[in-house]
């Protein structure tokens, strides 16, 4: 029997009989049966928790808020459903994972199994090595199969156990990449026993190393730097912590779509089955792994260490050939809550993140980067200037924008994090405004204090008068002001002259209904900033940076691995929709590579676009860079307002939306406006845009998709702008 999970203090009895105690959540458990009844009684008792950790326990070197019970620091289990502020309720009880009867039957199967795949120049190598048990004892041919090449393997015999092992080393292979940068091949790996084929799963070929130099921390994959950007994920079923397959498909699908390579799995939270694995194997994202430990001071305790080891050797063992794993850090935010505790630099160490973890990496996954705790680096660990950071400098401490550049983040493993409204079509606006609105512990102010800010400094708005005039429109400039802030930071961010090599946004998904941090709500739909960041992190994208005296500059990244051929345009228009500047220069730019230059040299001398030296009157209201490929495919943009983001409501913008049937289940939106619409967002009932929040620059129009479940649905709904007073409705092309 397998039991692949149990939350959390769990003896289980089969037919009155006792099979198993378990103090573990995370640990799979495996019992024999050797006899069972026609009808048979499965038990599994869970104890409550509370009673178990009452009692008088060491006490931690520093307390931490995150969690009500400090006495949790020794048990291993999840923090899901245990953190005042954002995650308070429903922790897991039982049966988490699968419980499985498995038969042993006659054939060969496998007991335990390790793969270590190597690059070698353009080559590569695969080390197996298992162990088996079988029906007999009979000399075997064992081999070792990697696609269509094939070796030999050394075997040894104790009874019925068979343990085989050797390395096949392949001349010419291809590297898999983060989607962002190639493509993601996977070689299958099998053990020919005799007449018996048993299937290993895969392996890809890629290096991955951490350049560490001048106090950065820089994935560098396949020797290509990566500008790292994703988000930190939540299980997409926070209740049974068991979403199917199809579901954590499509929340990767949308990781993937908004640009994203890489998603980090934190300590507070539980580990992801060989599912989610194979998916960000096959779409190309790479995964920063926490092991579940978070806040908390560890306990330095032979017992705790030992348990420990076991969980880590067990979990980690199936990462081995896994191309989307990146990296093991030990713990989040441990020795963050120590410093800010007031410990001295370096008498918070801990054996288990110092020792214990970081010897099982080297058993089990050699060669892979491990860090003991994030943030980490520098004399404090949470400095944004060295090695990695938590940075919430914009957002939660609501400091200006241009903090993303004055804190010198290099690797932000969490950031930007806002209560972030869901869409209209998925939130009922009348209900409670602060349902699903995250604080943190012992805070006065919360989440939506901090979205109100932004609102407040990037539109000139009181929150709190516009939520007294109209509730829908507060809530479409709270969801506006969280979309220009993160499309900003990252965009700084980015850009080839940052020093930050990349950002992980807090967090994925919504835990509950409501405005939570997630880029996704509750049921995984995409919200505002979703749409904004996917313009900022697509692998080919355009980015506007205001350099201040140094004028307006267009950055073009390409990160894909062949060149980028096409005209870049730049327009800037006058408050009236006037087009006043334009220039179309074509330009080409290397695979892994971008280019910079400035809004003077392509329109052949200076204009003041930033409005920095304010010499005369306005001129410009909106600049526009547009990119075109020369292959054709959707045009990318970016926006830059010179006066200040605030806009007045104008009663007319000349916005229309006419929708017309492109297939069975989808529908082509074509929305033109006569003057600038900024923050477009389609509320189409029963469809799915394509595209949403983004701006149009006068005269422009853009066709998106709207797609939809029912074939035989008209879509009705409406297309507004921030800066229109009246939303329009959709109308049909007839």
């Amino acid at each position: 029997m397998l039991l692949g999970g149990l939350a959390t203090f769990a003896d289980v009895w089969l037919n009155g009989v006792h099979l198993l105690h378990s103090e573990n959540m995370f640990l799979e458990h495996t019992c024999a049966v050797d006899h069972l009844e026609p009808e048979n009684e499965l038990y599994i008792r869970c104890a409550a928790l509370d009673p178990a950790i009452a009692g008088k326990r060491p006490r931690p070197r520093w307390k931490t808020a995150l969690a009500r019970r400090p006495n949790l620091r020794w048990v291993r289990t999840t923090l899901l459903g245990r953190m005042d502020g954002w995650s308070a309720w429903a922790a897991p009880v039982g049966a988490w994972r699968p419980v499985e009867l498995v038969s042993r039957g006659a054939a060969v199967r496998v007991v335990s199994s390790t793969i270590d795949a190597n690059c070698d120049g353009p080559g590569g190598s695969v080390h197996v090595r298992a162990t088996l048990e079988r029906p007999d004892d009979q000399p075997v041919v064992a081999h070792v199969c990697v696609g269509d090449q094939v070796a030999a393997l050394l075997w040894s015999a104790s009874g019925a156990r068979l343990t085989v092992e050797g390395t096949l080393q392949l001349a010419d292979v291809e590297r898999w990449w983060p989607h962002t940068h190639g493509a993601q091949p996977r070689y299958p790996v099998a053990l020919e026993i005799g007449d018996t084929t048993i299937e290993l799963g895969t392996v890809g070929f890629r290096t991955v190393e951490i350049d560490r130099s001048d106090g950065g921390f820089q994935f560098v994959v396949n020797d290509t730097p990566i500008f790292c950007r994703g988000a930190v994920w939540v299980p997409p079923d926070i209740v049974s912590l068991a979403a199917d397959r199809d579901t954590v498909r499509a929340s990767l699908e949308h990781l993937r779509e908004a640009g994203m390579n890489m998603v980090r799995v934190a300590g507070h939270s539980v580990y992801e089955d060989a599912h989610f694995w194979d998916l960000c194997d096959d779409l190309g994202v790479m995964v920063w792994q926490d092991c579940m430990l978070a806040a908390f001071d560890p306990p330095d305790d032979p017992d705790f260490a030992q348990a420990l080891e076991a969980e880590m050797t067990q979990i980690l063992t199936p990462l081995q050939g896994r191309p989307a794993l990146a990296l093991i850090c030990g713990s989040s935010e441990t020795y963050q809550r120590a410093a800010m505790f007031g410990l001295e630099p370096g008498s918070w160490e801990s054996t288990v993140l110092e020792q214990t973890i970081p010897a099982v990496v080297d058993r089990v996954l050699p060669g892979t980067t491990y860090i003991s705790s994030s943030p980490i680096g520098g004399v404090l660990p949470f400095e944004p200037a060295v090695g990695v950071a938590h940075y919430f400098g914009v957002g939660a401490y609501q400091r200006p924008l241009s903090d993303a550049r004055r804190a010198g983040v290099r690797f932000a493993a969490e950031c930007l994090a806002f209560a972030i409204p869901p869409e209209r079509v998925s939130v009922d606006e009348t209900a409670d405004a602060k349902a699903g609105v995250p604080r943190d512990p012992g805070a006065t102010w919360d989440f939506e204090d901090v979205r109100d800010f932004y609102v407040r400094s990037l539109f000139d708005i009181d929150p709190m008068q516009a939520r007294n005039a109209d509730a829908s429109f507060a809530l479409d400039l709270g969801r506006a002001a969280v979309a220009e802030a993160m499309s900003a930071v990252m965009s700084e961010w980015r850009q080839p002259g940052s020093r930050c090599a990349g950002g992980l946004v807090l967090a994925w998904q919504d835990l509950w209904p409501g405005a939570g941090w997630g880029l996704l709500d509750s049921s995984g739909q995409p919200k505002a900033p979703w749409y904004a960041l996917r313009r900022v992190l697509d692998p080919v994208a355009v980015l506007l940076v205001d350099e201040g005296l140094s004028g307006l500059m267009i950055h073009v990244v390409n990160d894909r691995p062949h060149a980028f051929r096409g005209e870049l345009r730049l327009a800037a228009y006058a408050e009236d929709g006037l087009r006043v500047e334009d220039a179309r220069p074509t330009i080409e730019v290397d695979g892994h590579s971008a280019i910079s230059v400035s809004a003077s040299a392509l329109l052949g001398g200076f204009r003041d676009l930033t409005r920095a030296y304010r010499f005369g009157l306005p001129a410009h209201d909106v600049v526009v860079a547009t990119l075109t490929s020369a292959e054709g495919g959707p045009e990318r943009d970016s926006f830059y307002f010179p006066l200040g983001r605030a806009r007045p409501r104008l009663r007319d913008i000349g916005l229309t939306a006419r929708a017309a049937r492109a297939a069975p289940n989808e529908w082509a939106l074509t929305i033109s406006s006569k003057l600038l619409a900024q923050w477009v967002a389609v509320d189409a009932r029963g469809y799915a845009p394509a595209d949403s929040w983004f701006h149009l620059a006068p005269g422009a129009t853009r066709t998106i998709r709207l797609r939809g479940a029912d074939p035989d649905r008209i879509p009705d709904g409406e297309v507004r702008a921030l800066n229109a007073r009246t939303p329009v409705p959709i109308t049909l092309d007839q």
